[in-house]
């Protein structure tokens, strides 16, 4: 969900670059909730054939390593059929929405370039608004590319994967390539979680006012047991 939530964002980070004025009108409160929401229930449609064909349920199984019964997950003989409808699914969505995020980063990267030329133009280059608007600019680009490149390199392996169960036979659970299986997916996890987590660094890196804020947050919260001290003195 990540990914396409990321999408969404992308058009409308473009299109306040593109159509400033419009943008107001056209991307609302109420349709943004609208396209979330749509996004969410495809992302539980893409998962729920699996459930509602049976193919994966519950099941209580004998753990030989505790010598104990334990609830773990099971799967009939349909699963494989089912998963590859899924997994293609997966991978076209996936495909389409790194699609959107790659053209709407061109296309806002190409836009900012052009304002910044427009306003170098004007003859005003030289002055002091105009030098932290085209910094600005130039950190908004980094910072963008930076973002699509790191989310797309994030979620290139779940792709992967996912065109490696609807086309390789026996990359599957208790497959031919079980082992291989369990790999690919701990390493697209992990990218996963990693992507999580980089976004912090890379607003850290390339924004001056996030560092500020940053710092300022964390000094508000080390200065209050210091205040609570001095008031408590103070009461005393």
């Amino acid at each position: 969900m990540t990914c396409w939530i990321t999408a969404y964002a992308s058009l409308e980070r473009c299109y306040c670059i593109v159509a400033p004025l419009h943008v107001k009108t056209m991307i609302t409160p109420r349709r943004t909730f609208v396209a979330l929401a749509g996004l969410y229930a495809v992302g539980i449609n893409t998962s729920f054939p699996l459930f509602y064909t049976g193919t994966v349920f519950l099941e209580w199984k004998t753990d030989l390593l505790i010598n104990r019964t334990v609830l773990g997950m099971g799967i009939n003989d349909h699963y494989a059929d089912v998963a590859n409808v899924t997994t293609v699914l997966l991978a076209v969505l996936f495909f389409l929405f790194f699609t959107i995020i790659v053209v709407t980063t061109i296309v806002l990267t190409v836009a900012l370039h052009e304002k910044s030329k427009w306003r170098n133009s004007l003859g005003n280059c030289n002055t002091e608004s105009s030098k932290s608007l085209a910094k600005r600019d130039t950190t908004i680009i980094k910072t963008i590319v930076l973002l699509s490149l790191v989310l797309i390199v994030s979620y290139l392996p779940y792709m992967i994967n996912c065109l490696l169960v609807a086309f390789l036979k026996g990359f599957e659970l208790y497959g031919k390539y079980y082992n291989l299986y369990q790999i690919m997916w701990s390493v697209s996890w992990l990218f996963e979680t990693l992507n999580s987590s980089t976004s912090l660094f890379v607003y850290y890196i390339t924004s001056s006012k996030y560092r500020e804020t940053f710092w300022q947050i964390f000094a508000n919260i080390r200065s209050i047991p210091g205040k609570q001290q001095k008031l408590q003195n103070n009461s005393n």
